[in-house]
C-alpha cells in the first residue's frame, strides 16, 4: 500500500509539472528588475525564477536538517 501511494504521488507530481510547463510560452518574462539610478533593467524569465525558487527551498531544507538535532526525530515517534 505504501509503495502504491508513492507511485501515485510521483505520477501526480509529473502530471502537475507537465501541466505547468504547458501553460507558459517559452521565455515568458515573469519579472523585470530596474535600477533607478542607472536605468538598467533586467528581465527574469519564468525558468530562471523557478530555478531560483527551487534552489532557495533546497537550501532552506538543508539548513533545517543541519540545525535539527537527531534526537528530535526520536522523540516525535510514537513508541506505543
Amino acid at each position: 500500500m505504501k509503495s502504491l501511494k508513492r507511485v501515485i504521488a510521483v505520477i501526480l507530481a509529473a502530471a502537475a509539472a507537465f501541466a505547468c510547463a504547458a501553460c507558459h510560452p517559452k521565455d515568458e518574462i515573469s519579472a523585470t528588475v530596474t535600477d533607478k539610478k542607472s536605468g538598467i533593467s533586467i528581465d527574469i524569465t519564468t525558468a530562471q525564477y523557478l530555478y531560483a525558487m527551487t534552489n532557495a527551498v533546497m537550501e532552506a531544507q538543508n539548513n533545517i536538517k543541519e540545525a535539527t538535532p537527531t534526537t528530535l526525530s526520536r522523540t516525535t515517534r510514537n513508541t506505543r
